[in-house]
Formats: structure tokens, C-alpha cells, sequence
């Protein structure tokens, strides 16, 4: 298990592919199950009072869902399991990395009108920003790997998946 941490934080490092990580459903059940209590633990803390065991079932749901159909449509079915694996283990430690943010977002931030508040509003502003091209720079880095594609495209891929994801989480959070 701490293999598996070491090589997500190179991943998340860009130094190693998801391919270099072997194909384990061990792993993949490991990982999934971390991106759901991440997912729940995010949703908790900017959506407090809403069931979040849903949308977070969801958010792994979609996750699979959008790996396996990307992967067939490049016709690369076979590397689903170290694809999604590589993906839920970006997800939970990208979530593992927002949740500061969204506990200081949340109780510091949200209608602070004071002039000492708004450095921090700028600095945890800039925190996301900079958290969230990261992460979509690793995505892209996945798929490159995955779908043997250049880093433009893969991108785009990466930000539909994003997309796609708001969508479904939104449409999950109303139900």
C-alpha cells in the first residue's frame, strides 16, 4: 500500500505514467474507495447539510464510466484498470490537497468584508487556481499515457471529463 501512495505522488509529480503502476484490483478498489471518502469529505465541507454519500458513489461512478468509454473509443480498452486507478488516487490526493482550502474558504472567507480578510481571500484564490492546473496538467498526463496522445488534446479530454463531472455532481446534488 505505501507503493502505491509513493507512486501517486510521483504521478502527481509527473515523474512516472500510469502504466508503471502494475495492474492491481486490489489497488483499483483501494483508490476508488479513497476518491469516495475524499469526494464525500469536500462535498461535506462546501456543501454542509446535504447527504453526500450519493454524490460521492456518483462522483466514482462517473469517474469509471468516462475512463472505460474514453478507452474504448481509443480503443485501449485493456489499460482501464491502472487508468482509472491512476485517476481515483489523483482525485484523493487532489481532494486531500483542497480540503485546507475549503475549511478556510468556508469559515474565513465567505463574507469577510475587512481589508486584513482580503489577502487571504486573494491568497486562497490563487491556492485553487494553482491546485486546480496542476491537477488538470496530471490528468492530461494520464491520458497522454493512456491514449497515446499529445498533451493539448489530452487536456481537452481532461477538462470535458471535468465538465462532464460538475454536470453529473450538480444534477446528483438536486436529487
Amino acid at each position: 500500500m505505501v507503493e502505491q501512495f509513493k507512486f501517486l505522488w510521483q504521478l502527481m509529480l509527473l515523474r512516472t505514467a500510469p502504466q508503471d503502476l502494475p495492474a492491481s484490483a486490489r489497488a483499483m478498489m483501494l483508490l476508488g474507495a479513497l476518491m469516495f471518502v475524499t469526494s464525500a469529505m469536500q462535498l461535506a465541507a462546501v456543501e454542509s447539510g446535504h447527504g453526500m454519500i450519493l454524490p460521492a458513489v456518483i462522483d466514482v461512478l462517473f469517474l469509471a464510466a468516462f475512463v472505460k468509454v474514453i478507452l474504448a473509443l481509443f480503443r485501449f480498452p485493456m489499460r482501464f484498470m491502472q487508468t482509472f486507478t491512476a485517476f481515483a488516487g489523483i482525485h484523493a490526493g487532489f481532494g486531500l490537497a483542497f480540503a485546507p482550502l475549503h475549511y478556510l474558504n468556508m469559515h474565513y472567507v465567505i463574507g469577510a468584508r475587512e481589508a486584513a480578510m482580503q489577502g487571504l481571500v486573494g491568497a486562497i484564490a490563487f491556492a485553487y487556481l494553482a491546485l486546480f492546473v496542476w491537477s488538470l496538467r496530471v490528468m492530461g498526463h494520464i491520458f497522454v499515457h493512456a491514449l497515446e496522445t499529445r498533451l493539448p488534446f489530452a487536456i481537452g479530454i481532461a477538462l470535458l471529463y471535468l465538465v462532464g463531472n460538475f454536470i453529473v455532481s450538480a444534477m446528483a446534488m438536486n436529487v
